[in-house]
């Protein structure tokens, strides 16, 4: 579900930057002709414009998650590395006393995230950046699942865009019903990703633990 989707984004990127580069190129050749215009001027740009292609190319690759097999497996959201492991209470989704798990995902990680389990998306909150006096706030998404087979139980995750960019792209929406690992979404770039469960859940992580989305088992239902 959702796979090459990172892809296309990536594709768009590169065909934007192609085609300024030709615009760039244009407008040095016609100025180049009406004199006095550097032809070559343009041709420093080709090594600026090769290195962003790579960097595009590896930020926006997407590797397919090896699901685990154990069907009480709760998977990370993200690739990156746990930075808090904390009991907390969130009331828009969760209602109440819950754990979160935060993962910091780097400037040059994979940039897509999983759904930690398989569930119903009960709950599907955007909030855009926006300044609050005087301090910016980045762009979130809180996706609440509720999880397939375990009546009650609840898992959210809150995508965090970065402070720079701000754009967090859903490929999932309210109603769905998604299996667990499969591609929920992608931000550009991903600052940190929060992954709330319910109190009861038995943790297998530890902060500084390195994690891959979809893949790295985070927590298990009892």
């Amino acid at each position: 579900m959702n796979s090459g989707k990172a892809n296309k984004a990536a594709i768009r990127l590169i065909l934007w930057s192609v085609a300024t580069l030709v615009g760039v190129f244009a407008v040095a050749w016609v100025g180049h002709h009406l004199g006095g215009f550097i032809l070559a001027f343009p041709l420093i740009l080709i090594g600026p414009w090769a290195l962003f292609l790579i960097a595009v190319l590896y930020v926006f690759r997407d590797p397919d998650p090896i699901e685990p097999s154990d069907p009480t497996a709760i998977v990370s959201p993200a690739h990156g590395k746990v930075d808090v492991i904390e009991n907390t209470v969130e009331n828009d989704f969760m209602k109440g006393a819950c754990k979160r798990i935060s993962i910091r995902v780097p400037l040059l990680d994979v940039q897509v995230q999983n759904a930690p389990v398989a569930g119903t998306i009960a709950h599907f909150q955007h909030r855009p950046a926006m300044k609050e006096n005087g301090v910016d706030s980045a762009e979130n998404l809180l996706i609440g699942f509720d999880v397939v087979g375990r009546p009650g139980a609840k898992v959210a995750v809150r995508l965090v865009g970065g402070t720079w960019g701000r754009r967090v792209m859903p490929w999932v929406q309210a109603n769905d019903v998604v299996s667990r690992s499969v591609r929920i979404g992608m931000m550009r770039p991903a600052s940190r990703v929060d992954l709330y469960l319910p109190a009861a859940v038995k943790l297998h992580v530890n902060p500084g633990d390195e994690v891959a989305g979809g893949q790295s088992v985070v927590a298990r239902f009892e």
